[in-house]
């Protein structure tokens, strides 16, 4: 697979949980991410191609949010067969400026992820 990155990936170091706004699931916890996508582990198996509305539920309140409300699309997705759990690269698609600014702020400090 070609790197598309154009961000470093940030390692998560707090429990991110994504949700599903319309049906209330977590469709998993968050492993890196950058202003342009995540890793998302998940029970869930996710289609490529597949474009969710999505909340981000962040560990504490930053410039008055709570949660990051975002669009993205599924760019890959890999079933891991021994724990029968998926990966999913996510690519955000839909994101305000000043939630772009909250995920900044969030991730700032955090530890860039090694390939």
């Amino acid at each position: 697979m070609n790197e598309q990155r154009k961000l470093p990936r940030k390692k998560v170091v707090e429990p991110l949980e994504i949700i599903d706004p319309v049906t209330g699931d977590n469709l998993g916890r968050l492993v890196n991410i950058t202003v342009e996508g995540f890793l998302l582990y998940s029970q869930n198996q996710m289609e490529s191609g597949s474009v969710f509305q999505l909340d981000m539920l962040l560990p504490r309140t930053i410039n008055g949010y709570d949660k990051v409300s975002f669009g993205a699309e599924v760019v890959w997705s890999s079933v891991v067969k021994e724990t029968q759990s998926n990966w999913s690269g996510f690519r955000i698609i839909d994101l305000s400026s000043e939630q772009r600014e909250v995920i900044d702020q969030l991730i700032e400090n955090w530890e860039i992820c090694e390939k």
